[in-house]
């Protein structure tokens, strides 16, 4: 993994893509509460699956505001 401040870059060890993204977005979510803002990359893993459940797993944990 790197790790530049608010840039993440996780290694996913080829591992089940569904998995360890759920584990990138944890780390990028635990540092946008920390700095405000992170940007996550995902690198040597698996299909992650429907693209929307990582956005939902970032509004779940608070991190998405409506401006209405």
């Amino acid at each position: 993994m790197r790790d530049v401040g608010a840039v993440l870059t996780v290694d996913g060890r080829k591992g089940f893509g569904q998995v360890v993204a759920f584990e990138a977005m944890e780390l990028g979510i635990e540092r946008a509460k920390k700095l405000g803002v992170c940007a996550v990359g995902l690198r040597n893993a698996h299909h992650i699956g429907r693209i929307g459940h990582w956005a939902e797993q970032c509004a779940k944990a608070g991190m998405v505001r409506s401006t209405s």
